[in-house]
This record gives structure tokens, C-alpha cells and sequence, in this order.
């Protein structure tokens, strides 16, 4: 846990409201499942009337009576987005002013702030780009370090040893 906490820039009130660094039941990780394939839904279909997505949230809030899945509430900004996306896009509304007159798109509007004003509460703050790029250069050279000594990822070796091959 603590490199976690020292590489992936995870603070303290994200790990106590549980949405870093907590166990998973077998419920909670088909749930995750269940949020991987209303994810997807998302990024491949057209937006259509949101059924099928709301039955994969609401599913999968069931196993976390905390209402502390981060991933879920993702989904669901990411599904608000889209929403006030599309009625901007057919209202043809580009100014802030006008969304707050359409009570449709205002209401998504305000929804989707007050989505992304929990998400901030459970703790969850954006990576620094900086330590995310640096976080995939480490990775990269462990790849390097691998394919240079001929190992694959499903062998168990420690990376810090050299080893002669």
C-alpha cells in the first residue's frame, strides 16, 4: 500500500473513504465487471436513452453501501457529459446563459456538478501529469529489463537481482 501511496499520489481521505487501497468482496468485483461493460457500452455506442447503462450503475451501487465506488461516479459524469453534449449539440446552444434556460440541459448541468462535487468529497484528486508520465517511463524500462534478460511476465524473478543468461 504504501507505494501506492507514494507513486500514484493517493491521499489520505481517498483511502479512508475506500476508494483506493480497500479489499474487494467476490460481489464487488463482479460489480467492477459489471462498470467495465457499462464503460465500454459507453464508448462504442451512440448515446441512446441510458437504460442499459443506469441498470449497470444501479446494480452495481448494490455492493457498495458505502457509496464509494469512484469508478461508478466516472461512468456516470462521463454518461452526464454526454447527455448535455448531445442537447447542446440538437439545441444548438453555446453559451452558459442559454443552458440555464433550458431546464433539460439544466438540470444535467447541475447533476453533473453535483456528481463531480462527491467525487472531490471521497478524496479523489487528478494525478499531476508529471508524476503520471513518470510513473510510465518506470514501467517502460522494467519492460526493457525484462526483455534484455529474457523474461516473461508470467515468470516470477525479482527485477532488482541481475541475473547471468
Amino acid at each position: 500500500d504504501l507505494w501506492y501511496q507514494d507513486h500514484l499520489f493517493i491521499n489520505q481521505q481517498a483511502i479512508r473513504s475506500g476508494i483506493y487501497l480497500d479489499t474487494l468482496s467476490k460481489q464487488k468485483i463482479v460489480a467492477n465487471c459489471m462498470l467495465d461493460l457499462a464503460f465500454q457500452y459507453i464508448r462504442k455506442m451512440p448515446i441512446d436513452n441510458g437504460k442499459f447503462l443506469q441498470n449497470c450503475l444501479r446494480e452495481a451501487y448494490k455492493y457498495y453501501p458505502k457509496q464509494n465506488n469512484i469508478y461508478s461516479y466516472f461512468i456516470y459524469s462521463e454518461y452526464l457529459k454526454c447527455l448535455l453534449q448531445l442537447g447542446l449539440g440538437n439545441k444548438k446552444i453555446t453559451d452558459f446563459v442559454t443552458i440555464q434556460k433550458n431546464e433539460y440541459l439544466s438540470s444535467i448541468q447541475v447533476e453533473y456538478q453535483r456528481n463531480e462535487t462527491y467525487i472531490n468529497q471521497l478524496g479523489y484528486t487528478e494525478m499531476p501529469a508529471g508524476i503520471y508520465q513518470a510513473m510510465l517511463e518506470e514501467h517502460e524500462f522494467k519492460g526493457v529489463i525484462q526483455k534484455k534478460h529474457n523474461i516473461s511476465g508470467k515468470e516470477k524473478r525479482n527485477l532488482i537481482i541481475e541475473t547471468d543468461k
